[in-house]
């Protein structure tokens, strides 16, 4: 029995054909182009996004997009204070998120997966691709293979794109009768990819990932099955390690992975130091987008960001902006659904520790969609804890957008 139905919004399935084709040609489009592209795709979204929820009865998509309107006011507080000014790539990546997860609970479960899964099979196999046949680069003193989106150095891209493609493929494997083997060889595909890249943070969010669904699993399971979730606990804890020393290998100095911050502590330190002597008009609504630049000690060499997202939105967005921001995922975790909570919670962790997919304005489509095709996905908890597993994996049924069992 497969769950795949069709799709009950077109226009959303557009989005995410033309989403994903920014994605793949990034490399390839002239910047002015790429920038047209990009600013076409984001109106539209916010255009489509905003359509639904105002159709909508449900108070989280109004409540994310008034907060996106507050993040607006933040950044129009700091133009009018004279320490930002409008950028067309800061603006996208301080707004788009806040419109995505609108778009990820509203419009997100109704979306296609075929569409969506054939999307990620393309993505994976662009990559692979570009793996083989292009040079790769070492990076922090690691040896990296070539990123497919980004640009020439975009491996944080590529390795986010790659992991959401990965978990939207082995999601299907989980729950759909139909190409299963297909499926099985493209996360396959993906988690090489990864360790490929070397980036530790998607290295870390497939570790939570894993760790989540051991939680789940024994929440929903008893008996013998409970050995299946407690394994499951081991190997999360396992995946980061192994994988983490593995890339230690990899480098001149050992230390150097050893030394796991690689400066963000420092970062984070300096950015709180500088808010903490900040005004009061500053530090609530913060000094705009693009401004969590700066260097420090072990990052001499040129200006760089925090790597922490929430950090980034305090920094920018002041105090309200985080405020805003928490809110936006508290409302998108009342939409959820035992599928889609391995996902969130990686995404909420790697954000805490990284510039991660928060930071990535070109590849968060690609988690909206994976986050609202996951929320589409219910477990029949009743059902399954008293027939039983008869088909050999655990399945669900497609429920409307927000339902839940």
């Amino acid at each position: 029995m497969s769950i795949v139905k069709d799709s009950q919004t077109p226009i959303g399935d557009f989005l995410v054909v033309v989403s994903f084709s920014y994605v793949w040609l990034f490399n390839y489009l002239p910047e002015d182009v790429r920038i047209a592209f990009a600013g076409a795709l984001a109106l539209g979204t916010l255009a489509v996004t905003l359509a639904t929820v105002l159709q909508q009865n449900a108070w989280q998509g109004r409540f994310i997009l008034i907060a996106g309107l507050g993040m607006v006011f933040c950044w129009g507080v700091g133009i009018a204070a004279g320490v930002t000014t409008v950028d067309f790539g800061d603006a996208v990546r301080f707004l788009q998120p806040i419109v995505l997860l609108a778009f990820a609970i509203s419009l997100g479960p109704s979306l296609s997966p075929k569409i969506i899964r054939s999307c990620a099979v393309v993505t994976l196999g662009l990559a692979a691709f570009t793996a083989l046949t292009v040079a790769g680069y070492y990076h922090g003193g690691v040896y990296r293979i070539a990123p497919f989106t980004g640009g020439v150095e975009g491996i944080h891209s590529s390795a986010h794109a790659v992991f959401l493609a990965g978990i939207i493929l082995l999601t299907a494997f989980l729950f759909d009768e139909k190409r299963r083997w297909v499926y099985a060889i493209a996360f396959v595909v993906s988690l090489l990819l990864m360790i490929g890249y070397a980036k530790r943070t998607n290295l870390l969010m497939l570790a939570v990932f894993v760790l989540c669904w051991g939680v789940i699993l024994v929440r929903l399971m008893n008996g013998g099955q409970l050995m299946l979730a407690l394994l499951l606990f081991g190997l999360s804890a396992l995946l980061f390690l192994v994988l983490s020393f593995a890339l230690a290998d990899a480098l001149p100095e050992f230390e150097a992975l050893n030394r796991f911050g690689s400066g963000r502590l420092a970062a984070w330190a300096d950015r709180i130091e500088d808010m903490f002597y900040r005004g009061p008009a500053t530090l609530m609504f913060g000094s705009g987008p693009g401004t969590d630049f700066s260097t420090i000690g072990i990052w001499w060499w040129e200006e760089k960001n925090s790597h922490n997202d929430y950090i980034r939105i305090a920094y920018e967005a002041g105090a309200l902006g985080l405020v805003l921001l928490l809110g936006s995922l508290y409302a998108v975790w009342t939409k959820m659904s035992y599928v889609a909570v391995p996902l969130f919670v990686a995404f909420v962790v790697s954000s805490g520790i990284s510039n991660a997919l928060l930071a990535r304005p070109a590849v968060f489509p690609i988690f909206a969609f994976a986050l609202g095709l996951l929320i589409s996905y219910q477990m029949p908890i009743r059902s399954y804890m008293r027939d039983g597993d008869k088909t050999g994996h655990l399945m669900t049924k497609k429920l409307g957008a927000g339902s839940r069992q």
